[in-house]
């Protein structure tokens, strides 16, 4: 999106005014601290990983002996897993991409 050279003096001012309060400082600082540290999520995908395999193992287990009440737990896991899993991928990303975009 394109900024009228109003609008982007206007964005300037704004961005001026708010970093003159110590309480956003602390606060872009924290959230740059945090952002820096979720640039590699190999402990998360990891973690998802073995949460889908155990999902699945369950879920095989359950078919494989008829047993409903393990597949749903199976199905639960996975679903679970995969919600979770794809919650942080988002969360990573929103974090991670605050690149300036090219013009």
């Amino acid at each position: 999106m394109v900024l009228s050279d109003d609008e982007r003096s206007s964005w300037q001012e704004l961005e001026a005014e708010l970093a003159q309060d110590p309480r956003l400082a602390r606060l872009s600082t924290r959230v740059a601290a945090v952002a820096a540290g979720a640039g590699s999520p190999t402990r998360a995908v990891l973690l998802h990983a073995f949460g889908a395999c155990v999902g699945l193992v369950v879920l095989g287990v359950g078919v494989l002996t008829h047993n409903d009440s393990m597949e749903s737990a199976g199905v639960a896991v996975l679903v679970g897993t995969c919600v979770v899993a794809g919650l942080a991928f988002v969360a990573i990303g929103l974090i991670g991409g605050r690149h300036p975009r090219p013009r």
